[in-house]
């Protein structure tokens, strides 16, 4: 999750207006992504929360 927001954060001002396609092979993150949050798991909710 952490990879996801600093790719996203770094590449901020290009990809403003646009939809952007995450490849990970993490499914946990695939889910929470999917989902636009949730709480099942509490390690990937503190890192939205930062």
């Amino acid at each position: 999750m952490r990879a996801v927001f600093l790719a996203v954060s770094h590449f901020q001002s290009h990809l403003r207006d646009s939809c952007v396609m995450v490849s990970t092979d993490n499914t946990s993150v695939v889910t929470y992504i999917q989902a636009q949050g949730g709480t099942h798991s509490q390690s990937l909710y503190l890192e939205t929360r930062k």
